[in-house]
């Protein structure tokens, strides 16, 4: 998903089930990801999934995943097998705008590094994944965390 004018795009590695089934990034209702956003841009908690999207381009955020397809059982990034990548560098070719890449956790990491990590020029870093599966950091870690990429990448937070 992105928008004009974006200037930031956070990958993740591939959708779970449930957003797979709702057809909405980050749809499960226990990943952190919109309520990161909703702190770091001081944002009140989006309603829907259509203030969502407005959230992302009212702040110059697009969303994609590293993985196009792949064998899974289960929502895991754990259990990935066969990945195949998405068109990343076409992507970025597409959407001048695009400054830096945020990556969504270990896994989005590392398929990134693996598939793009040489062929894209511009500047990339981890961010603690905001998936339910990763709960070996507190919400206020991950948060401080993914603030410190923001400002990083020149993104202005409240």
């Amino acid at each position: 998903m992105v928008y004009p004018g974006a200037k930031i795009l956070i990958l993740g590695s591939m959708p779970g089930e449930r957003s797979l089934q709702l057809k909405q990034y980050y749809g499960h209702s226990m990943n952190q990801f919109w309520h990161v956003l909703q702190e770091i841009f001081g944002a009140s908690e989006p309603r829907n999934y259509q203030s969502k999207k407005a959230l992302l381009r009212d702040h110059g955020i697009a969303v994609w995943d590293v993985v196009k397809n792949c064998h899974r059982s289960g929502s895991s990034d754990l259990s990935i097998r066969k990945a195949k990548a998405n068109d990343i560098s076409g992507f970025l070719t597409k959407h001048p705008s695009i400054r830096h890449i945020l990556l969504n956790g270990r896994t989005a990491e590392k398929y990134f590094v693996r598939f793009f990590g040489r062929r894209v020029s511009l500047p990339y870093a981890y961010v603690p994944s905001t998936s339910p599966a990763h709960a070996g950091l507190s919400f206020k870690i991950k948060l401080r965390l993914w603030k410190k990429a923001f400002a990083k990448a020149g993104i202005r937070h409240a």
